[in-house]
């Protein structure tokens, strides 16, 4: 029996995913997944769209992953993927530079 999954808040401007699914992409295994912070650019691509939606877009921006990637993710990577990018909404350093 695998120990459950807990979520812990990322730290710093990239949190890397172990993947409890590994996928199969372009005859690669893909194992993790870097997931950046997201930027202003980013949540105005994704503003408009349904909740499921917008997280599977945010996840293949912010991961760098293509959207076949993202469409193979396991449900289960796809929430854990979430809740970073929920972290990273909430709280956190900056990331760019400010004018302050």
């Amino acid at each position: 029996m695998s120990k459950p999954w807990t979520y812990e808040p990322p730290k710093g401007a990239v949190h890397v995913h172990e993947l409890a699914h590994p996928i199969e992409v372009g005859g690669t295994t893909l194992t993790h997944v870097e997931l950046r912070r997201p930027r202003g650019r980013d949540l105005r691509a994704t503003d408009g769209l349904k909740p499921m939606t917008q997280q599977l877009q945010l996840i293949e921006l912010c991961g760098n992953l293509t959207r076949a990637a993202v469409e193979e993710l396991d449900a289960t990577d796809i929430a854990a993927l979430g809740a970073v990018l929920s972290g990273f909404l909430e709280s956190g350093p900056p990331t760019g530079a400010s004018d302050s």
